[in-house]
């Protein structure tokens, strides 16, 4: 687990610096991921990729719900980690488990969903070093969930 605290250590400080006005980043990644990404193998287990599809497109809908950035911001690293778990997981399902619901997970989707984040940067080409720390996170996650 070692390079997943490093991963999100440099999580942490990329936003630090790329950080609007406000200090953002005040709260644990790695349990934010977590348990996003409980939350996907739970809904996978009972649902499937469909359950799934739901799940994520709900998420993110629930962004702008809330007033202060650094919860919104929170709630797209949720999302996000909580997407990646979910592509990983269609593409085993592409392996013939289960039939993969239209296009929404696919890495050219996920991108675009998980874009929004480049509304809480004020150097945008950090975005792409918090977007491979929320896959990498959320893929250890997954990991440890057995898939």
């Amino acid at each position: 687990m070692k390079s997943r605290s490093i991963t999100c250590q440099a999580l942490v400080l990329a936003m630090a610096l790329a950080a609007a006005p406000t200090d953002a980043a005040d709260w644990d990644h790695d349990a934010n991921i977590d348990a996003a990404v409980l939350e996907v193998v739970s809904t996978y287990r009972l649902g499937g990729m469909a359950g799934l599809e739901r799940l994520v497109e709900g998420c993110y809908g629930l962004v702008d719900a809330h007033d202060d950035p650094d919860d919104r911001l929170r709630q797209l690293e949720y999302c996000a980690g909580m997407d990646f778990a979910a592509l990983r997981l269609a593409r085993l399902d592409a392996s013939g488990v289960t039939p993969v619901t239209g296009g929404y997970f696919t890495i050219e989707s996920l991108i675009g969903r998980v874009g929004g984040l480049t509304r809480f940067l004020a150097d945008p080409n950090v975005g792409n070093q918090v977007i491979r720390a929320w896959s990498r996170a959320a893929e250890d996650a997954l990991q440890s969930q057995g898939y």
